[in-house]
């Protein structure tokens, strides 16, 4: 199952810049392909395969670190551990990482990041070295 849904399609389609990428890519008539497939939130066939695994790199390799805190847990002898979760930005997209963890998910906004955060890491500090969004 893909951890793209058809929110994030939706809002991936709006950026001129990432259309741009997939026609330098994939060429000009796959690109028509793919960015309908983007525009109706749904991949088909090999191309949306294709679409699938450059977005998912993307994601993985291309994003901005947009927001960053720890969560403060016990970790065999060491009752402060603190472990680093991070949110990136990809073409208005946001994801969830941490080491150790896989990728969370695919998030419209980074509200909806930060709130998955707080409610996935119930010792995670509010505020804690946060970077700027831009």
């Amino acid at each position: 199952m893909s951890k793209l849904n058809t929110s994030a399609l939706w809002q991936l389609a709006r950026s001129t810049h990432l259309r741009k990428r997939i026609r330098e890519e994939f060429g000009v008539d796959r690109a028509k392909r793919m960015t309908r497939m983007m525009d109706e939130g749904e991949f088909e066939g090999d191309d949306g395969d294709a679409l699938h695994d450059f977005l998912i790199d993307g994601i993985s390799n291309d994003a901005v670190l947009v927001w960053e805190t720890v969560s403060v847990d016990s970790y065999y002898d060491n009752p402060e551990w603190e472990w680093p979760i991070y949110i990136t930005r990809f073409h208005g997209v946001y994801e969830v990482q941490s080491p150790e963890c896989d990728p969370a998910g695919i998030f419209d906004s980074l509200e909806e990041a930060k709130s998955y955060v707080y409610s996935n890491w119930a010792n995670a500090r509010p505020g804690y070295r946060v970077k700027p969004s831009s």
